[in-house]
């Protein structure tokens, strides 16, 4: 894969959803609900405070018994510092270091300021669809322009 495949190449398409520490959790669900995602950026003006994703939701309200009006999302967010990806890192390697570290999400910096917010979800697809492209590059001088393979995955999950 082309190393121009870069996580700012992901983050052009999405605008993260960001939360005062102060908010309740509820509030921060229904900004993660309104942005489609399942993390939030939690933020003091330009600096970075940490995260609130699901499982933050699961394992520090749900199972220790808060409730999601009485309980602030700063009490329960997955705290800053934590790894943070560069906007210039190549797609591959951003998933490999989540990978590593088991990361769900991870804030995306440029010139040390947080400029959004990737998923493993996002990344992965975006790998998946260059790969396509550079497959259908690959076809097109080797083969033709127009000369097509059918994907035996995509068929047998109802995707071709």
């Amino acid at each position: 894969m082309p190393n121009k495949h870069l996580v700012l190449d992901v983050l052009r398409t999405k605008t993260p959803a960001v939360v005062p520490a102060t908010v309740s959790v509820r509030e921060a669900v229904r900004r993660m609900t309104d942005h489609a995602g399942s993390a939030v950026l939690v933020m003091d003006g330009p600096h970075l405070l940490g995260l609130f994703t699901e499982h933050d939701l699961v394992w520090r309200v749900g199972a220790a018994g808060k409730t999601m009006d009485a309980t602030r999302v700063g009490d329960v967010m997955s705290a800053a510092p934590m790894r943070r990806l560069a906007a210039n890192t190549r797609l591959t390697e951003a998933l490999a270091i989540m990978e590593r570290g088991h990361h769900d999400h991870l804030p995306v910096v440029d010139n040390g300021t947080v400029i959004g917010l990737v998923s493993i979800g996002d990344l992965f697809a975006a790998v998946t669809a260059a790969l396509k492209e550079e497959r259908r590059q690959l076809d097109d001088y080797f083969f033709g322009s127009g000369y097509s393979v059918q994907d035996p995955i995509a068929e047998r999950s109802g995707m071709a």
